[in-house]
């Protein structure tokens, strides 16, 4: 039950901060088992890096000798003018109430961090827990780019550790699923730390922080959260409006971050100010607008594999969405199934190299009966004597024909090497007309921008030299003209840059039929001294064939996939 608030005269004296640490005091005393009673043994290491709500370091246990991960949470920011007492004083036991549950519950699992206690000075809370090495998944793939076998053991032993959380009594939801929050051991394994609970016992009930400055984090958090989350009345914010699928959603995301360092269409915000309007958008439906959530639009070049566990976790309705329980055996399943296949593969493949000419090779049931060969007296080397065959079942070895047919393959290389040599002079010698066509009518464009400027100063000088009686050919005056033509070129530049842009836009979102100017595509090509100048509608073919010697791309995969993102910014 929460502790109720009552606001006595020696408290009113005292800001929020000094309050907060004093409940903190009365209400995990010194003989708690989550309480740390000192630091005096604690020997500061080094910073770790700094959050929304103060800095995490390394310190040393000078009991244990080991490493732990101190997270000092700058108390001055619950002096905001927003908060309220009463409602902090709620939220403090409510951080209690889930720390504590998080102390018991973290030790008899290896999949979580372990919380180690709590300490608080008259400045500072500090959260203990252990401190891991190699630091986070985050801190991998910004080094290096993860293979897919291991991104899906980190994911199933993500999966391991939410299937424990969301079985308990009661289930736990962690909200914050991201790779920066999976930590890796000395082992080579996922352990899941950072719940939370700062976050929310910083942060009110709409999910509005505490000090402007401290929401950029949780702006880019957003691209984690489930679509259920994000169309909530409650708010992405509000810890209430969290179930056990958002989690799995949030672990999609975190997945396609293993294998592209970033979360799903994160590349797609010019500014992280336009994800929380543009998501909740999205999420919505607002003008039937929606982001795409399928493998084959978020990791089209990755295995089947990948994208079958991508579209696991990517199901939009939440009571649709697998559980832990069902999402570990359904990748199970598809992993077993993907190693059969390439088992088959295999098989299949050694079976037809070691098919042998007109060679007659003993039956397994035979087997026995010749472990040992014999010729005459004398055994078989050691290395026939084990299921070797004997050297009257030994196949005969065929005399080599001689071969006649070097000079056609010579041919046959020659011309297929030519061909590919004056395919890439063919396109060498386009893309240098090209370049020579873009540089003529760049230089033209310039020159013309440049006359224009000219004339009009020109002219802007005669007007001038009509109505005064002023002599224009002066140092002064011709400085200024200079000026004059310079600005007037580079505002003719700029607007034919902006008309440029325009332009491609239309292009690109197809929406020029729209103009009064606009004159489609004609049925049949125009030609002009032989030459193509505008293909027509019936000499472009519907779909383009597979280049010469690859292997052809089903539909799905031959899909523009920019069409999913017609109204994405």
């Amino acid at each position: 039950m929460p502790i109720n608030y009552t606001r006595n005269a020696s408290e009113g004296k005292l800001i929020l901060s000094a309050q907060l640490l004093q409940w903190l005091d009365q209400r995990i005393p010194l003989g708690d088992p989550m309480r740390i009673p000192s630091i005096e043994s604690y020997r500061y290491v080094q910073d770790l890096g700094k959050g929304r709500f103060g800095t995490v370091c390394k310190f040393l246990n000078g009991n244990t000798l080991l490493c732990e991960t101190v997270k000092k949470v700058s108390m001055e920011i619950f002096d905001h003018w927003s908060q309220d007492a009463a409602k902090v004083s709620n939220r403090l036991d409510t951080f209690i109430s889930e720390f504590r549950y998080l102390h018991k519950i973290t030790n008899d699992n290896n999949r979580i961090v372990n919380f180690l206690g709590i300490y608080s000075d008259t400045k500072q809370m500090y959260i203990m827990s252990e401190f891991l090495p190699r630091g986070s998944v985050k801190d991998v793939i910004m080094r290096e780019t993860l293979a897919e076998d291991t991104a899906i053991k980190y994911l199933m032993e993500t999966v391991e550790a939410l299937h424990y959380l969301h079985t308990l009594t009661p289930p736990v939801i962690h909200r914050d699923i991201k790779a920066a929050n999976l930590l890796i051991t000395i082992g080579d394994s996922i352990k899941l730390a950072n719940f939370g609970l700062v976050r929310d016992l910083a942060v009110d009930g709409y999910g509005i922080a505490v000090a402007s400055e401290i929401t950029l984090d949780f702006r880019a958090t957003l691209l984690y959260v489930a679509p259920e989350v994000l169309s909530s009345t409650l708010g992405p914010g509000n810890r209430k409006a969290y179930e056990l699928p958002a989690d799995i959603w949030a672990l999609g995301c975190t997945f396609i971050e293993m294998l592209l360092k970033l979360p799903p269409h994160f590349e797609y915000f010019g500014n992280i100010n336009e994800i929380p309007q543009v998501l909740l958008g999205y999420a919505k439906s607002i003008d039937g607008k929606v982001l795409p959530y399928t493998s084959e639009v978020l990791v089209p070049s990755s295995s089947k594999c990948v994208q079958k566990i991508v579209d696991l976790m990517f199901v939009k309705d939440p009571e649709l969405r697998p559980t832990t329980k069902k999402l570990r055996i359904q990748i199970k399943k598809i992993l077993e199934d993907d190693n059969e296949s390439e088992d088959g593969t295999d098989l299949m493949s050694s079976a037809s190299n070691s098919s042998t000419d007109g060679a007659t090779y003993p039956t397994l049931n035979n087997l026995n009966d010749r472990k040992v060969g014999r010729s005459g007296g004398s055994c078989l080397p050691i290395e026939d004597m084990e299921y070797a065959a004997t050297k009257n079942e030994l196949p005969k070895r065929k005399k080599r024909k001689p071969n006649h047919s070097n000079g056609a393959h010579f041919v046959i290389a020659s011309g297929y090497y030519l061909s590919r040599i004056l395919y890439f002079l063919n396109i060498l010698s386009r893309s240098i007309c090209y370049l020579l066509l873009f540089l003529f009518l760049g230089i033209t464009a310039l020159g013309l921008f440049l006359l224009i400027s000219f004339f009009v100063v020109r002219f802007v000088r005669y007007v001038i030299a009509l109505h005064c009686n002023c002599d224009l050919m002066q140092p002064q005056y011709l400085i200024i003209s200079g000026i004059l033509i310079v600005l007037m070129f580079a505002l003719l530049f700029s607007c034919c840059m902006v008309a440029l842009g325009e332009y491609k836009f239309r292009m690109a979102n197809q929406t020029l039929g729209g103009s009064k100017f606009f004159l489609p595509r004609p049925q049949k090509s125009a030609k002009l001294c032989g030459v193509t100048v505008i293909t027509g509608k019936d000499d472009i073919p519907d779909v383009i064939g597979p280049l010469e010697e690859e292997v052809a791309l089903s539909p799905s995969v031959m899909k523009n996939h920019d069409d999913y993102y017609y109204d994405t910014p």
